[in-house]
């Protein structure tokens, strides 16, 4: 018997049922990983040797559950998206989907230099490819695959930095490199919001990196900001490069995945160590909310957050390519901020207070390719909607000195 194709209308209701289901994953995890795991794990850095245990104990444990609970070597969560939405042969294999999403809670629980959105996209993508199944849809028909698919993804992102705008326009600009997907807008919107008030009914709706009330953007602050975009894009290109060059290596060695993914959290840990002699915070380490809002607050002097940048770099490159299962969203915010907070103490064009708000957007435009969203989401999560042209100034920048490339090897060259 042929299967149903797809009504818009029924698009439409899956995509609540993905919002308010990815919402309240993205909900347990967050409590699990950030509320409950992490918040213990933070003053415990501070005893003697632990900032080299436990990033090396969650990547461990976090690579054992891939090795042998997934029995995956695959490990790079919006890849197996991008992967599912353009190649109907490689959907998502939804019977580790769990044990992925475990094994990055203990990743970014115990200090792994990761952020928890790409496992969030991760998971979102993986209940809509559920319920697109789960309601026996024609396979065949790849366009509202698709759609419900990328509705996932903006459902998972929007709750994971309390960014429902962010989410949708990531839904259209993650699939392709130079171009938009305009299909999931209005389904991925109803995701998005849906999963966002289930995530602010629990933990709040303030801002993760909220600022203080700003006024209007003069002509200096968009000045300012082309300059944060040009290093932002620079730096996002080198990022790059050096995440290639791990994963290449990483990947073509044949020791176990859980070794490999040891290796890179031993790194880490001597990584934020020195992280930690420099902020006397373990900066380093796990999300990275804690420095993006010391990025914000100007809390160091420019040459400490020059030295963040690097340093946080050096140790997602060392988590994510060995293998273990987390994502560069996170960090690529700690160290776009990071920049903006080292040119507005170094440069005076362009409020001060401001850079570290439109760097935000600027590794992560350079990174992932998605300038809109990294604009709205620098708004969005700092509560400041007058940084919103400057914003879009250091994204567009970014993303054209960044280049062509991208972190993620399924995005389309489109």
């Amino acid at each position: 018997m042929q299967r149903a194709r797809v009504s818009y209308p029924s698009i439409l209701l899956m995509a609540l049922l993905v919002g308010i289901i990815t919402g309240l994953v993205v909900l347990l995890f967050y409590l699990l990983t950030i509320s409950l795991i992490w918040s213990r794990v933070l003053p415990a850095a501070f005893v003697p040797g632990a900032i080299f245990v436990l990033p090396a104990a969650g990547l461990f444990f976090g690579g054992l559950i891939l090795t042998y609970l997934a029995k995956s070597d695959t490990a790079y969560p919006t890849d197996a998206v991008l992967q599912a939405y353009h190649e109907p042969a490689k959907e998502i294999d939804l019977t580790i989907s769990p044990w992925k999403v475990l094994s990055s809670a203990l990743v970014v629980g115990l200090g792994g230099s990761a952020g928890i959105a790409a496992p969030m996209i991760y998971a979102g993508g993986s209940i809509g490819q559920l319920l697109y199944n789960m309601f026996k849809f024609d396979p065949r028909d790849r366009e509202s695959f698709q759609i419900i698919l990328m509705s996932g993804v903006a459902a998972g992102f929007a709750a994971a930095f309390k960014a429902p705008f962010t989410g949708t326009l990531l839904a259209l600009e993650l699939p392709f490199r130079r171009t938009l997907d305009a299909k999931p807008a209005i389904p991925a919107l109803i995701s998005a919001l849906t999963a966002y008030a289930i995530m602010v009914s629990v933990v709040g709706k303030t801002p993760f990196f909220q600022v203080a009330k700003m006024g209007g953007f003069t002509l200096a602050d968009v000045v300012g900001a082309l300059f944060v975009g040009i290093l932002c894009g620079l730096g996002s290109r080198l990022y790059i490069l050096l995440y290639q060059a791990a994963r290449s290596s990483f990947s073509s060695s044949r020791v176990r995945l859980y070794l490999k993914t040891l290796l890179g959290g031993v790194a880490t840990g001597f990584i934020a160590f020195f992280g930690l002699l420099l902020t006397g915070a373990p900066f380093v380490l796990g999300a990275g909310f804690e420095a993006v809002r010391a990025a914000v607050d100007l809390t160091y002097n420019p040459f400490v957050f020059l030295l963040l940048v690097f340093l946080k770099g050096s140790a997602t490159v060392a988590t994510i390519a060995s293998g273990a299962f987390g994502g560069s969203i996170g960090p690529l915010v700690v160290m776009g901020s990071s920049t903006g907070a080292a040119w507005g103490g170094l440069v005076p064009l362009g409020a001060r207070e401001m850079m570290p708000v439109v760097g935000i957007a600027g590794f992560l435009s350079g990174g992932y390719n998605v300038p809109l969203a990294a604009a709205v989401l620098a708004v969005e999560t700092s509560g400041a909607p007058s940084a919103l042209i400057p914003a879009l100034a250091t994204a567009l920048v970014a993303r054209i000195v960044s280049g062509p490339e991208s972190i993620m090897s399924h995005q389309s060259r489109q």
